[in-house]
């Protein structure tokens, strides 16, 4: 081989690595972008689903014709206006329509034991939602593990916020997110960050925590 073909061979060789290299660099921009923007989203909706729960919750009570006066009481009539409430399962599934980043999936509302109050898919609501990895465990993996599950064995997460009375959880919103190439063709859920809602009077606040997920959970 001459020494010009061997000169040819090695710019070429190292043109590709080049070309190789800088794929790499925009691949990964573009997927840490891409979740990032998710995971805003997520919390952002689950904020959403938050206030309107506490809304809802303290405008139904307060036009009730009788308090509870215990918090097993407060506690049944939370969860009994919630997941009786038609408008927030279709502010879930209007979360989940045009415009929403392909990544989120799915939105839920679920209560004591996981039971799924509201979704964005109404076949789901009255069943046991399995909990997902919080999206922050996605979040804290390396480029490489991150590329890796993109591109393999994809793995739900979710972001979730909970509302709850004192130290108890009585809701937890979840937006559910999906990390990989599936995301596009796929909606089935929704977290929320966790969060916790103390109950004063006939409503809900809006407590410390608050959460988000993927792939495929807060009062």
């Amino acid at each position: 081989m001459s020494l010009r073909t061997r000169l040819q061979v090695s710019i070429t060789a190292l043109v590709g690595v080049i070309v190789l290299v800088l794929s790499a660099l925009y691949l990964t921009s573009v997927i840490e972008t891409r979740f990032r923007d998710a995971g805003r989203e997520a919390e952002d909706n689950a904020q959403r689903i938050q206030s309107f729960i506490s809304e809802l919750t303290s405008a139904k009570l307060s036009a009730a014709e009788e308090i509870p006066g215990t918090i097993d009481e407060l506690r049944a009539a939370y969860l009994e206006i919630v997941e009786q409430e038609p408008e927030l399962g279709l502010l879930l599934e209007n979360l989940m329509g045009a415009g929403a980043s392909p990544v989120i999936v799915e939105g839920l509302v679920t209560g004591p034991g996981d039971r799924i109050l509201a979704a964005s898919l109404e076949a789901k609501k009255g069943q046991r939602h399995e909990p997902l990895p919080l999206f922050e465990e996605f979040e804290s993996k390396g480029v490489f593990a991150k590329l890796t599950e993109v591109f393999g064995d994809n793995q739900d997460y979710e972001v979730t916020a909970e509302l709850g009375l004192e130290d108890e959880k009585i809701f937890t919103i979840r937006m559910n997110e999906i990390e990989g190439l599936r995301a596009g063709s796929r909606r089935r859920g929704y977290a929320l960050s966790d969060g916790r809602v103390v109950g004063r009077a006939a409503g809900l606040d809006a407590g410390g925590c608050v959460g988000l997920a993927y792939r495929g959970e807060a009062v």
